[in-house]
């Protein structure tokens, strides 16, 4: 029988929405009422510097239905000097680097904070009523921050599968790492790599494929920040073409592209070139 109740409404009522903020001494509340927290973030995180980060979608957050969403998902976000341009933007599965605006009473304050795939929380929606714990309503994300913040959460489960053979080529040419380490130093600019593979099949040795490398960045960027954009993305270009593909490279704003042409392509990760280091797995696809 399906069990209801008024939290998810009540939830709802509050403005709990996915990208909500919570800090201080609700945040701590978050830790010690959840469910999966104390043996893996108490009491290291407790100490540190944090923020969560509500992860939940909207919709599920107000769903009154406990057999179907009993509980709210927070990202754990720990408060980090800068941004590095690796982790920002969703360019990397694993990790993401992001930042909120919080007003204060010295005004406006931008936090940075770093969030990991692997460090999520699971609040029951009574204990979030009942507990009387709120998020920060002065801590807001802005468009691009929370948009690339979902788009990082649901890239654990729909990451594309590249060609083993186009991935192969990629490592053997650069057995050393001397270019992989050069292209992870990404522009912190770029938005996305996507690549367009031809053919998107496993390929003999003797065939060759063809990769339309595209590299995006928010609306609102000038023609000196693609040109600083494009130099990195060259780093990707060289590397493919070192590996006998054939590369044409493309740096735009996403307001250039359409989405139907955005569709033939796939996001490229470049951790995707080391799956197979057990030192840094990837999380499951």
């Amino acid at each position: 029988m399906t069990k209801v109740n008024r939290y998810g409404e009540f939830l709802e009522h509050l403005g709990w929405l996915q990208g909500a903020v919570v800090t201080d001494a609700h945040a701590h509340a978050i830790i010690n009422n959840a469910s999966n927290s104390i043996e893996i973030f108490s009491p290291k995180l407790l100490s540190e510097d944090f923020v969560l980060i509500t992860a939940s979608q909207s919709c599920n957050i107000a769903n009154d239905d406990m057999d179907l969403g009993p509980h709210v998902e927070f990202s754990v976000g720990r408060l980090i000097t800068r941004i590095d341009g690796n982790y920002s933007y969703n360019k990397n599965p694993r990790k993401l680097h992001t930042s909120y605006n919080e007003a204060t009473d010295e005004g406006v304050v931008l936090r940075n904070i770093e969030i990991l795939s692997k460090e999520s929380i699971f609040i029951a929606k009574e204990s979030l009523v009942t507990s009387n714990i709120l998020f920060n309503k002065n801590a807001q994300f802005g468009y691009h921050e929370i948009d690339s913040y979902v788009a990082w959460l649901s890239g654990h489960y729909n990451k594309p599968a590249l060609p083993t053979a186009f991935n192969n080529r990629l490592i053997e040419t650069d057995r050393k790492d001397k270019r992989k380490a050069k292209a992870k130093s990404l522009s912190p600019l770029l938005s996305g790599i996507y690549v367009e593979i031809n053919p998107f099949k496993e390929l003999p040795p003797d065939e060759h494929y063809s990769v339309n490398l595209l590299g995006l960045l928010p609306v609102g960027n000038n023609e000196a920040e693609i040109i600083s954009a494009t130099k990195t993305m060259e780093t990707f270009a060289d590397l493919m073409r070192s590996a006998t593909m054939n590369v044409k490279l493309v740096v735009t704003t996403e307001d250039k592209i359409t989405v139907a042409r955005l569709r033939n392509f796939k996001r490229f990760y470049y951790d995707d070139l080391s799956y197979r280091e057990v030192s840094h797995p990837l999380p499951p696809e």
